[in-house]
């Protein structure tokens, strides 16, 4: 299991898999659609993308595009935004920094 050393909650697996628990919400009340990235910054590599997230929905089960050995990783949680519509312009987004710490 994986947990962010803040206190926050952060992606969760076991040793050597990439099937991941997570809670990725897109509230309700947001009038853009959400796409999820997993960074990690060390070895610019890119873990794991989501599908377009609605308002309303959320993830729970993920898989990630590596499996991760036990071990503490720098992780980037990029969020980008899109307008609601058949367009998809993209809006503004935001990178939280966390730890992903797999035991």
């Amino acid at each position: 299991k994986a947990h962010q050393k803040d206190g926050e909650k952060s992606p969760g697996n076991g040793t050597g898999q990439a099937d991941v628990s997570v809670e990725l919400n897109n509230p309700e009340e947001n009038q853009v659609y959400f796409r999820i990235s997993f960074y990690l910054p060390e070895t610019e590599e890119t873990i794991y993308t989501s599908k377009i997230i609605k308002p309303g929905q959320s993830l729970y089960e993920i898989t990630l595009e590596k499996e991760m050995e036990t071990g503490e990783y720098p992780l980037t949680v990029k969020y980008e935004t899109f307008t609601a519509d058949e367009e998809m312009t993209p809006r503004n987004g935001a990178e939280v920094n966390c730890t992903l710490v797999v035991t």
